[in-house]
């Protein structure tokens, strides 16, 4: 059971690592958030998309998570809640997790 354990945590800690490498990389100017156009661009980039995949995320899901965090509407996003929340999406979201997103978001 603790081998069980041990293993999905090793596999999590291994995808938020990727996860974070693929955004830092996006981050163009290195500024620690991800822009609207960064994040677009991301599209076109395989290896990007394949992590997305990874997570059950399609391109439309994480720019419709971008616009939930866009908060303030300067189309940044920080990379590290960007992560944390993709994480939280992995797999299908349900409507009341986007609801509960949408919610805590205001």
């Amino acid at each position: 059971r603790d081998l069980v354990t041990q293993q999905k945590l090793a596999a999590h800690a291994e995808t938020v690592d990727a996860l974070r490498q693929v955004l830092d990389e996006v981050d163009e100017d290195k500024t620690g958030t991800v822009s609207r156009q960064e994040m677009e661009n991301t599209f076109e980039h395989p290896k990007t998309m394949a992590h997305f995949e990874i997570l059950g995320l399609e391109a439309h899901e994480v720019m419709t998570l971008f616009t939930l965090l866009d908060k303030d509407g300067q189309n940044q996003v920080d990379i590290e809640e960007l992560l944390s929340n993709m994480m939280s999406m992995k797999g299908a979201a349900t409507g009341i997790d986007m609801a509960t997103m949408m919610y805590e978001s205001n």
